[in-house]
């Protein structure tokens, strides 16, 4: 069972050494979030982004890892295979799968929005039918307003939100995070589908309140995202 940001060695021997690198995949395609990085590679961005990520111990530079934001997947089973493409050759070699079980509150299967332009489209999946507070921070941390939107019944939210503060003022911000908090569960769930991505689907616009009591200061079943600005 797998939930948040997760890190696993991929193990492999081989005889030739001439591969250009391990893909990750399930069996139904790419994994969103999941990426197979070489040990050296991930100290080389750590240093040269001067960030404080986690490097694996006692490791060597050649050895690979799998990172997977699990948050960025949808919640269910996959299959999990290594793929390891060798130079000069379309014959890649595919490891056994791996079943593992994602599982989280709150998931954000969408890369589309984790950016924005002159909107910004605010899609995640949580239980069916539950009302979640939204805490908008601008880049600098200060606290914008809040969203109390209620989960369809498939658990998904999805809406656009015009960048304004709800009265016409407009946010220059390069980047925003948002804080998710569940805030009431129904007393009945219900099964949870695959989203649907089709933009045309989207509601209109919600608007950012301010709360009196400003942001929720419950740690319970609260996750954080961010979206980083782009032209639009």
């Amino acid at each position: 069972m797998l939930s948040g940001w997760v890190q696993f060695p991929i193990k492999f021997v081989v005889t030739n050494k001439d591969f250009e690198g391990v893909a990750v995949y399930s069996t139904n395609g790419p994994i969103i979030g999941a990426d197979a990085s070489s040990v050296g590679d991930i100290r080389r961005w750590v240093s040269r982004h001067g960030t404080n990520g986690a490097i694996p111990a006692d490791t060597n530079d050649g050895d690979w890892w799998l990172l997977w934001d699990t948050q960025m997947s949808d919640n269910g089973d996959y299959a999990v295979v290594a793929v390891l493409d060798f130079d000069g050759t379309n014959e890649p070699v595919v490891g056994v799968p791996v079943t593992v079980t994602v599982s989280n509150l709150f998931s954000f299967p969408n890369e589309v929005a984790q950016t924005f332009g002159s909107r910004m489209w605010i899609y995640f999946q949580t239980i069916p039918d539950a009302s979640v507070q939204i805490d908008i921070f601008g880049e600098k941390s200060n606290y914008l307003g809040s969203f109390d939107p209620t989960s369809d019944t498939n658990g998904i939210v999805s809406f656009l939100w015009d960048l304004t503060d709800g009265n016409g003022h407009r946010f220059k911000d390069t980047s925003f995070s948002g804080v998710f908090t569940l805030e009431k569960t129904p007393a009945v769930s219900h099964p949870v589908s695959k989203p649907n991505l089709r933009i045309a689907a989207m509601p209109p616009y919600m608007r950012l309140q301010k709360s009196a009591s400003g942001p929720t200061t419950n740690n319970t079943d609260q996750v954080v995202s961010q979206w980083q600005g782009r032209k639009p």
